[in-house]
């Protein structure tokens, strides 16, 4: 039986953005240093260069029809993820440590001959409330689960997010991950599915929330 995590307090101020700054994230970046690299269906993708990487840092930025809770609803449901974000698959709740905080293990797919990745993610959220703003980060646990046979643990993985109500009906997700994915793939090959990823699992997650929100 699939562990699924209730949204049944989600609607606190606090737990609605848990779900918001999922995968939507902003680290103060260097000023000026983003740079666009891709926009569609109101979505708008950047990378920075790092000093101490090969691997680009990715910023993703767009506007929802949806409240807080609506969005919280849905990114909440660890089950529907695969239903929406195109990078994840065999997602399931490892470990709940309180309705703010909890640690889950996801798979990537990937093409031949490229071995498949898995990570172990613990996300945790804030609420400033002097701000309004609702922020989490998210970082991998290497250590949770032993290594996994036939597949490359993720080396280094951290996001950390902010959304906003803009109206009691839209609101704004900026967020900005970094993503080292360990074994022998190029940091070119990561970079450019780094910039494609979020505009399909963007435009998926944009439009389960319209149907959550009832907007046509």
């Amino acid at each position: 039986m699939k562990t699924r995590i209730q949204p049944k307090s989600i609607f606190s101020p606090m737990l609605a953005g848990v779900l918001t700054m999922l995968f939507f994230t902003i680290p103060v970046p260097r000023a000026g240093d983003w740079k666009l690299k891709a926009e569609k269906s109101g979505i708008k993708v950047y990378s920075q260069k790092q000093h101490n990487s090969a691997f680009d840092a990715i910023r993703a930025v767009f506007e929802a029809e949806a409240t807080l809770e609506q969005f919280a609803s849905v990114v909440l449901n660890i089950e529907e993820y695969e239903y929406w974000n195109t990078a994840v698959s065999n997602v399931r709740l490892l470990k709940r440590i309180s309705d703010s905080e909890f640690i889950y293990y996801t798979e990537t797919k990937a093409p031949w001959p490229v071995t498949d990745r898995y990570l172990v993610v613990r996300m945790k959220l804030t609420h400033d409330v002097k701000s309004k703003a609702l922020k989490i980060t998210l970082d991998n646990v290497p250590d949770m689960i032993p290594e996994k046979e036939g597949f490359v643990r993720v080396k280094g993985y951290h996001v950390s997010a902010t959304v906003v109500a803009l109206s009691e009906s839209r609101l704004k997700a900026d967020y900005c991950y970094y993503v080292d994915p360990g074994g022998d793939i190029p940091a070119w090959v990561t970079n450019m599915a780094s910039i494609n990823l979020p505009v399909s699992s963007l435009t998926n997650l944009k439009s389960r929330i319209k149907a959550k929100s009832g907007h046509r």
